[in-house]
């Protein structure tokens, strides 16, 4: 009698098939979620840090310290969200180059389709013929 593996509902589908672990595809996701989990918790801080800056800034009361002192941090802040934009600006432009998904990424196959379809439709091989000699 096998047991069944003990699987938790809260994952998303794509993380819980055994077959796509084993051929690596779920490490893709994973590195996805966390890297969208990431960013998520970076805008969250980003907001906060901002936003306790400016009450710093409210409850100063005119001493030049503390006003220097929550404006480092709004600005700070600031810098946060300029790094993050950066990055997705910077993972688009490389998306765009090379024509990747980064941040959707699906693994081709040996089967894959998109494999076979540019030979049979009379495109130009990738190899051409005669280049691989046996030995």
């Amino acid at each position: 009698m096998p047991i069944d593996p003990i699987q938790n509902l809260a994952i998303p589908s794509p993380l819980t098939n055994y077959s796509d672990a084993i051929s690596g595809t779920t490490v893709a996701f994973y590195i996805v979620y966390i890297w969208r989990a990431l960013i998520f918790i970076g805008g969250l801080l980003v907001l906060v840090y901002f936003i306790q800056g400016a009450f710093e800034w409210i409850g100063a009361n005119g001493e030049a310290s503390k006003i220097t002192t929550a404006r480092n941090k709004m600005t700070g802040a600031i810098t946060g969200f300029i790094v993050l934009i950066s990055v997705f600006a910077i993972l688009s432009f490389i998306e765009g180059i090379f024509g990747l998904n980064i941040l959707r990424p699906s693994l081709p196959s040996a089967t894959d389709s998109s494999f076979t379809s540019g030979a049979a439709s009379g495109a130009r091989p990738l190899i051409p013929a005669g280049a691989i000699h046996k030995l």
